[in-house]
């Protein structure tokens, strides 16, 4: 620890007075005055000299000791003679140290500065700071050496201390992932770990502005509201920032800062941590523009999927419509023509292009959530026709479908399009899962009344069964290789409109049962239900 100018000064001021004082006292003894040979309170000057300090000695130019101050005897437990001795206070390790100092003081005139080790009465090693001054005669020669002493050991345990805190905060500061700063009252940084410095390559005799002027411009504000929260004594939070890199480079850090308080509350200092997010940012972002053409994707393949199953839905009419066209034209064409036979070719063509056109407004008022009209219709006319319409598609027709049907159900009150839809879809897809397996399709299509005001409604079928039963009516969930997925959910969409129930269960055997639950009718009146 050197010791400060202001000092330094006012220690040769010292020394230099208590050389006046000393050389004083010795000019005015008489010739034949004993010289005291005990303690150097004899001597007649020595109080005003212990006034001025408390540490102060004197040599000769040969080195001979010739003064010691009061305060020094105190110290060391020593008498003057004691010390005048081939005797040292010196540590072992520092003896050195004042021999040079004195040697270059003799040589060169200048004030010499020095730090050493003395052992006290109770034998204890204290650190003492120590300037020496010389004097000279009218030749230039050295006749005197003054030294003052100052006792630092208490600075300089409480510097030890604060060099073992600051090694012990840059071993932290290393092994810590983040960055790690410290504030104190004022706002000042006054601690930067190592990897701030590494990172920002900060100037560590202005650490507070460099720092402050690593932020992005665009996150000046922000850091600056959050920094003066801080200051109020406030919990800000976290605050995500970008952080220039030594090279220019700007990464986003997550920085963290808290208030450490004394036992009135008073802020002492900010303590400070910051993380490298810069990764996690740009995951974010990738996971953004993954999620934004997910959802183009699954945009195009919704599309898709509607047209797909408005194609299926209007498929079956519109293969009876050209079936009974090309049925009209042979009639037609045969000598001579069949009237009769063309006519109702031509009356079941305007049928089935009508029940084309009403499932076209069925669709539109499925997606579009429009209303629709429910009637009390007749369950097993409802089925024979979803039958018939199947029938037109040449891959169907060999199925065997047998209806199971007590003679007195009641009718049911529901869209006659809409239901008609779910059961061909619910037939079509029992035809199609019996062909994967290699065995001839059969559906059983049965009907009980449940209570007074349900119907049960069953579709049975001989196929693969249901492997994943739980998700089977979800969007986009299927287990044909050229399916879409969506037959199932708008099936369910159409019955839960009806305030009904869809349901799937796999039988003992083989196969699946798809259950269907639909209200009964109380009256022929049409009632009209928001899809």
């Amino acid at each position: 620890m050197r010791i400060p100018p202001s000092a330094r000064v006012a220690a040769i001021a010292v020394a230099v007075s208590a050389a006046s004082w000393l050389c004083a006292g010795i000019a005015s003894r008489r010739p034949g005055r004993p010289r005291p040979t005990a303690r150097s309170a004899d001597l007649p000057f020595d109080l005003p000299i212990d006034q001025l300090s408390r540490y102060i000695w004197s040599r000769t130019g040969d080195g001979k000791l010739e003064y010691m101050s009061q305060a020094i005897l105190d110290y060391s437990g020593l008498t003057l003679d004691d010390l005048r001795a081939p005797f040292t206070l010196t540590h072992p390790d520092d003896v050195d140290i004042p021999n040079q100092a004195f040697a270059r003081a003799k040589e060169t005139g200048e004030t010499q500065e020095y730090q050493c080790r003395y052992r006290s009465a109770s034998g204890k090693y204290e650190w003492f700071a120590a300037v020496l001054n010389t004097q000279r005669d009218r030749c230039g020669n050295v006749v005197r050496v003054f030294g003052m002493h100052w006792n630092i050991d208490r600075h300089i345990g409480l510097q030890e201390r604060l060099r073992q805190r600051n090694q012990t905060l840059e071993t932290i500061g290393s092994l810590f992932p983040g960055h790690v700063w410290i504030a104190g009252p004022g706002g000042g940084i006054d601690y930067l770990s190592p990897s701030i410095r590494d990172y920002t390559g900060i100037d560590e005799t202005r650490p507070g502005d460099a720092y402050h002027g690593a932020v992005h411009p665009d996150d000046t504000a922000a850091h600056g509201v959050y920094w003066n929260a801080l200051r109020a004594g406030d919990d800000p939070g976290e605050l995500e920032i970008r952080l220039k890199r030594a090279d220019g480079v700007y990464r986003w850090f997550l920085c963290r800062a808290r208030a450490v308080r004394d036992t009135r509350g008073q802020i002492l200092r900010w303590v400070g941590v910051s993380w490298d997010i810069q990764d996690r940012k740009m995951a974010e972002a990738r996971l953004r523009q993954t999620q934004a053409e997910l959802a183009r994707a699954t945009k195009i393949a919704t599309v898709a999927e509607l047209s797909a199953s408005i194609a299926h839905e209007l498929n079956q009419p519109l293969t009876s419509v050209i079936a009974n066209a090309q049925a009209c034209r042979r009639w037609l064409a045969a000598c001579p023509p069949n009237l009769p036979e063309a006519t109702v070719s031509v009356e079941s063509l305007i049928r089935d292009a009508r029940s084309t056109a009403d499932t076209m407004q069925s669709i539109r008022a499925l997606f579009k959530r429009q209303s629709f009209q429910k009637q009390a219709r007749d369950i097993r006319n409802l089925v024979r026709e979803a039958v018939r319409l199947l029938r037109e598609d040449e891959h169907k027709r060999g199925a065997d479908i047998v209806f199971q049907f007590p003679d007195d159900l009641p009718p049911v009150f529901v869209d006659q399009i809409q239901i008609q839809q779910v059961l061909i879809n619910l037939i079509s897809n029992g035809i199609e899962a019996a062909e994967n397996t290699g065995r001839s399709p059969r559906i059983i299509v049965t009907a009980k009344p449940l209570d007074t005001q349900t119907m049960l409604l069953e579709v049975v079928d001989n196929g693969s069964g249901i492997v994943e039963r739980d998700s089977i009516f979800n969007p986009f969930v299927t287990t044909k290789t050229k399916g879409m997925g969506i037959g199932l959910a708008v099936s369910r969409s159409i019955v839960e409109a009806h305030e009904g129930r869809l349901t799937a269960s796999n039988n003992a055997g083989v196969g699946a049962t798809f259950s269907v639950i639909l209200p009964v009718a109380s009256g022929g009146t049409p009632h009209v239900t928001q899809a």
